[in-house]
């Protein structure tokens, strides 16, 4: 996962974002290895991943180092400053952020000029690892499996 980490970093640097805030949970689980509700910051040297619930839960299948407690934006601005950033462009996923998430982040990041992001980990996750590929076959095994035992199970009268 830290490969997939300084990819973003190197795509947020070529289109000048100094940071970037996520908190959908499929960026949250591809950049962080958890599906835990969680905010991730991902700051040019250091990734925090802030959680919601389920702290000892992510802790143990995070693949990012740093876990922290809590998600509340205030706590993401003082790990941004804490890195010696206090403004700048911060990516957001602003595809699937709603509006009043963004008027959150707006206050809590006044300094900060929030762009989407969501292109660059869109394209990024569309390129698929070994890994991820054998996931998806063995999905579709499964979902294969279940077809095939739902044909055979179905007949006349059944509800």
């Amino acid at each position: 996962m830290e490969r997939r980490l300084d990819g973003l970093r190197g795509r947020m640097a070529a289109t000048g974002m100094e940071a970037a805030v996520l908190v959908h949970p499929r960026d949250v689980l591809y950049y962080a290895g958890t599906a835990r509700p969680a905010t991730l910051l991902v700051g040019p040297r250091e990734t925090v991943l802030f959680v919601r619930r389920g702290l000892e839960w992510a802790r143990s299948e995070a693949t990012v180092e740093r876990v922290e407690p809590g998600g509340g934006f205030d706590r993401v601005a003082a790990a941004l400053t804490a890195q010696g950033l206090s403004a700048g462009r911060l990516g957001v996923e602003l595809d699937v952020a709603p509006a009043h998430v963004y008027l959150r982040m707006q206050e809590a990041f006044p300094g900060w000029s929030l762009v989407d992001i969501s292109p660059l980990v869109l394209d990024q996750r569309m390129v698929k690892e070994p890994l991820e590929l054998e996931a998806v076959r063995r999905a579709a095994a499964v979902a294969d499996a279940g077809h095939a035992a739902l044909a055979r199970a179905l007949r006349p009268g059944v509800t």
